[in-house]
């Protein structure tokens, strides 16, 4: 019997249904989206495209973690886009869809608001993420009092995030209950569970471990999944670690990973030595194994030689810190079967697979200095790592396939990826010398509040590090193509709205126009006055000032402020002109009788210019080149 055939479709039923307890209660910017017109938050669900299909897929992460489940979802290959049935046929799944994905970076680390009293706000988080891929509007940049740049909405929401699953996952779909909404949302930690499960196969006792961030393993969601969904034979055993620092790492935030770095940072929020929970253990030192070179960690000592300071700074060393600590509370714990698969419970962690895959094949044959191996038997021969973005993307295709809104025509699939940035226009002390939120600002803020604090802009080489773009061009290669391919994309499009872009025109406007023209004549005067080939020339000094003008002005050298709007006088002054003659002239009726006359003329001429332009392209044009088709001689008119 194909288990995987028989579970997902339990499992993605399960998923939609069972979160919809009774006892959830709208969230305040849930009731705000609904109801209240005036909210920034609103959407009116009614005018919401009721055609899914051609809209893109929305996915959204704390950061740029969730580009591994993007990956994924473009790698994938399990079924026949022909007939949907379960089996490889050389093509992308994905491969006619379009993506939209947020990184919520500016509000990042998730797992910490709900250790700060926070949980609220978490999921008010979750929600405004889900609120953005349903709008189709943006940011264009974090100084904007409103958001003018217009996106698609989305037919299906991918929560990307292991913490926001756990928090907002059902509160994201209740919002679309209630707005009697077609679009689904699906989380990574049903995948996941299930992905664990499946590979492990029928063993009648294991141990699963569960590397995560701290909101996540507080949450318990894992833990409580896996227990749900597991066969009622099997005896399971499941050991959550928080990943201390790990998502931040990953993601370089400076209080965590800064390579700029030389020597040790006063900012610095990473584990530190110590024996408590969350500390850097001095007696596994051996163990964690940190790699020093290329200031990716500090160490001070005193004249004894005793380390008495330690400060990481590399997501490699955040994951060798991390695994140590999975296993010390599997050894604590005295588990009853070795640890057969670790969930990678954060998206963020795939990023640092090559190292923990080979930290755990150090610490399996790893002795102590007594000669001891204390890792070896909680480590089963095959024990390996699970990356729940495999389960999120089969999970993800079988919803689309079941609500008939696969884009099944259509040429390779585009993506549009965001990222949220702090608020320029938020007060200096909620912002810290690189622009961000302070730390004490971010988990200081509660929900329910209208203040717009961070935007949602699209990715740039302004919003989104270098660093960023370099690990998923090495590790993501078909995100890394696609987010290349939006910020040339975007970049050509900005600089065609900066050449193209008008200034408003004012009455100041016009003053100083007409000021710049004044010089511009008493100029082309004085030429004409005191250099004699010109006089014999006969060039008058409005064509001097113009040529002036022009070499000096916009289309020039711009060395004179002449707005866009100068080349429109001459037609504004024309009409001036013609509309005056009435006034100047002796009969209305005479004058009537010579516009008429000449709207008569001008209206021939125009009909012989189509008409001749006609002729020549039926006659003339085709005799030298037969292949030109008859009706371009229409084109010449219009020339």
């Amino acid at each position: 019997m194909n288990i995987k055939a028989l579970l997902y479709p339990l499992l993605i039923a399960w998923s939609f249904c069972s979160p919809m307890k009774a006892q959830t209660v709208l969230l305040p910017v849930s009731q705000k989206a609904l109801n209240d017109k005036k909210s920034v938050h609103y959407i009116d669900f009614k005018k919401y495209p009721t055609l899914l299909r051609d809209l893109p897929i929305g996915i959204f992460d704390s950061g740029t973690g969730g580009f591994t489940v993007l990956e994924r979802i473009l790698s994938q290959d399990s079924f026949d886009n022909e007939t949907g049935e379960e089996k490889p046929d050389g093509i992308p799944d994905f491969q006619n869809e379009n993506f939209e994905y947020l990184a919520d970076q500016a509000n990042m680390p998730y797992g910490r608001y709900d250790r700060e009293g926070k949980a609220d706000y978490l999921r008010e988080l979750a929600v405004k993420d889900a609120l953005f891929l349903l709008k189709g509007q943006f940011w264009k940049d974090n100084k904007s009092q409103k958001p003018e740049g217009q996106k698609s909405p989305v037919k299906i929401i991918v929560i990307a995030c292991n913490t926001a699953t756990a928090y907002g996952l059902e509160h994201i779909q209740q919002l679309l209950a209630k707005a009697q909404s077609s679009v689904k949302v699906i989380g990574v930690v049903n995948a996941g569970s299930l992905s664990a499960l499946k590979s492990i196969g029928d063993k009648p006792s294991t141990t699963i471990g569960v590397l995560a961030t701290e909101g996540t393993i507080s949450s318990g969601v894992y833990e409580r999944t896996l227990l749900a969904t597991k066969p009622a034979a099997m005896q399971l055993s499941v050991i959550s670690q928080s990943g201390y620092g790990f998502a931040e790492a990953v993601d370089e935030e400076k209080e965590f990973v800064d390579r700029s770095l030389t020597t040790f940072s006063a900012n610095y929020r990473g584990p530190k030595l110590g024996t408590a929970d969350g500390d850097i253990n001095p007696t596994l030192l051996d163990a964690y194994n940190f790699e020093t070179t290329n200031n990716q960690a500090f160490i001070e000592r005193d004249n004894h030689g005793k380390i008495t300071r330690i400060q990481l700074n590399s997501a490699d060393n955040y994951a060798r810190y991390n695994l140590v600590c999975l296993l010390e509370r599997a050894r604590k714990q005295n588990i009853h079967s070795p640890i057969d698969r670790i969930i990678l419970g954060c998206t963020h962690y795939p990023f640092a697979i090559e190292t923990l895959k080979k930290h755990l094949i150090e610490l399996k044959a790893f002795q102590d200095k007594g000669g001891h191996r204390p890792y070896a038997h909680l480590i089963a021969d095959d024990c390996d790592f699970i990356d729940p973005a495999i389960g999120t993307a089969y999970e993800c295709y079988k919803t689309l396939l079941a609500d008939k809104n696969l884009n099944d025509i259509g040429n390779q699939g585009t993506l549009e990826p965001y990222i949220s940035v702090a608020s320029a226009l938020l007060p200096s002390e909620c912002l810290d010398k690189d622009g961000n939120l302070t730390y004490t600002f971010k988990y200081g803020r509660d929900p329910g509040s209208e203040d717009i604090t961070t935007m949602f802009v699209p990715f740039s080489e302004r919003t989104v590090s270098a660093y960023n773009l370099l690990r998923i061009k090495r590790l993501l290669p078909l995100c890394a193509e696609k987010i290349s391919d939006f910020m040339d994309r975007n970049a050509k499009n900005e600089q065609v709205a900066v050449h193209t872009e008008k200034n408003p025109f004012t009455p100041w406007t016009l003053f100083v126009d007409a000021g710049i023209i004044a010089i511009l004549l008493l100029i082309g005067k004085l030429i004409r006055v005191k250099i004699k080939w010109v006089q014999q020339l006969f060039i008058p000094p409005s064509l001097i000032a113009g040529f002036i003008g022009l070499a000096l002005g916009p289309n020039g050298f711009h060395c004179i402020p002449l707005s866009e709007n100068t080349g429109t006088y001459a037609g504004i002054l024309i009409a001036c002109i013609f509309g005056c003659l009435p006034f100047a002239s002796g009969s209305s009726k005479a004058t009537g009788s010579n516009i008429g006359r000449m709207w008569v003329y001008s209206q021939i001429g125009m009909l012989a210019q189509w008409i001749l332009g006609g002729i020549m392209g039926i006659l003339i044009l085709r005799l030298f080149w037969p292949e030109l088709n008859s009706a371009f001689g229409l084109a010449m008119p219009s020339g």
